[in-house]
């Protein structure tokens, strides 16, 4: 092993990382540390000029919040998802899903204000934004009123999508899902299938060619 790392420092310059104490088990899984941290000093500061009028959403996204969503329907216990990255010219990118500490019931979830403070400092240091907010009701996939109030975000084009059954329905096609979008003129709008198609694009992570 010795002569492999000594062959890669010659070879690229560097070896590769050995494994540290930082490692964190999710779920079985290693999560390991950023290599380093990302500025924080251009799309946040930047800001959202101007109404989210198309999403793109990765498949790797999809997964990750389908999971969580189940693990918590297993308990019969609605869940929160929060869906961030960046927006340019009107097009939001999504690149990171945020497992927020929430109080969660059988009828309701509610992440605590200071839990929301911590999430959009985390994320200022990721250089993203919370762009969509996702949570699981018992039944049917539509907005409470709690909902409407409560929501994280009231921008224009942002989006609060509710998956119905405790995620038995899956998210992965969002056309089964309650998909709201936020305008200043008529508040929260639940989107038709052929909105959700036209302002929604699913990009697959995996290529196999």
């Amino acid at each position: 092993m010795t002569g492999v790392i000594a062959w890669l420092r010659d070879r690229f310059g560097r070896a590769p990382p050995e494994p540290n104490d930082d490692e964190e088990e999710d779920g079985g899984r290693a999560r390991l540390s950023r290599p380093y941290v990302s500025p924080g000093n251009s799309r946040r500061t930047r800001g959202i000029s101007g109404p989210i009028e198309k999403f793109y959403v990765p498949t790797a996204v999809l997964r990750e919040t389908q999971r969580f969503i189940e693990a918590h329907g297993a308990e019969e216990t609605e869940a929160y998802v929060f869906w961030a990255g960046a927006v340019t010219d009107g097009e939001a990118y999504i690149t990171t899903c945020v497992y927020p500490t929430a109080n969660a019931r059988h009828g309701g979830v509610k992440v605590p204000l200071r839990k929301m403070t911590e999430i959009n400092l985390e994320l200022r240091d990721r250089d993203q934004l919370v762009l969509a907010q996702v949570h699981s009701h018992p039944g049917v996939a539509r907005h409470s009123p709690v909902d409407e109030e409560k929501a994280v975000s009231f921008h224009e084009g942002f989006v609060s999508i509710v998956v119905p059954d405790f995620g038995e329905t899956p998210v992965y096609d969002l056309r089964d899902c309650g998909v709201y979008v936020y305008t200043a003129t008529e508040g929260w709008r639940l989107l038709d299938d052929g909105e959700i198609e036209d302002q929604f694009v699913i990009e697959e992570t995996v290529l196999e060619v």
